[in-house]
């Protein structure tokens, strides 16, 4: 198989994963969500990383198809963490880890039409850049699926991969900047075997999810 026919065999395995993904999610009730939710914030809250990171990056969650992580902003910002959330352009394939600053910050930024989940707006230029102010201690990683040992599928765009590796780059001409600890948080019937892979997808240092009832 050429490189070309490889990647294309790579890129429909994880259409392929991403719908059945979906339809393991959509079968999850409000409550199972919120249950597992809890367990994944305890696990997180209890981990050394987390309590000794000051600067934290975290995806905003997509109601009913990702951990809710929005105790985990509240949560940082209890802790007098610094907290950085992403910002997607439709122009832009890079993201932004932008730092916003209180619960009210978070109330008013507005909700961007893609994923429908609240940012920055794209007009504000004032806030902190983590790429451009030292990266970031710890960055929680959104993911469809993930394995035990670390493989991540993400939603397709490669917002992530290709931030961590802009920190990786940095990282060779700055010497002040920090490349985080990535975490993944997965529901337990995100939790795969195998997932298709390929150069440009890093894998995650942890994966927490719910150890109870581990089933594919």
């Amino acid at each position: 198989m050429d490189n070309s026919n490889a990647t294309m065999a790579i890129q429909q395995s994880k259409r392929l994963l991403r719908k059945e993904m979906a339809s393991r999610l959509g079968r999850l009730s409000a409550q199972e969500i919120d249950r597992q939710s809890k367990i994944i914030h305890k696990m997180l809250f209890q981990m050394s990383e987390f309590k000794q990171a000051k600067r934290i990056g975290l995806y905003l969650s997509m109601d009913g198809k990702e951990i809710d992580t929005l105790a985990i902003l509240s949560e940082c910002f209890e802790r007098g963490k610094q907290c950085f959330v992403p910002r997607y352009s439709s122009d832009n394939p890079n993201m932004q880890m932008l730092q916003i600053y209180s619960w009210h910050d978070y109330e008013q930024m507005p909700i961007e039409p893609k994923y429908r989940i609240k940012q920055p707006s794209l007009d504000d230029s004032t806030r902190s850049d983590a790429m451009n102010s030292g990266g970031l201690d710890l960055i929680v990683v959104p993911g469809v699926a993930f394995t035990c040992n670390g493989l991540r599928l993400g939603h397709g765009k490669g917002y992530y991969d290709r931030w961590l590796n802009q920190c990786r780059q940095r990282i060779s001409s700055d010497q002040n900047h920090r490349y985080p600890i990535t975490i993944g948080l997965s529901f337990v019937e995100q939790i795969v075997d195998q997932i298709p892979v390929n150069e440009f997808d890093i894998p995650i240092d942890r994966i927490l999810y719910p150890l109870d009832n581990v089933s594919h």
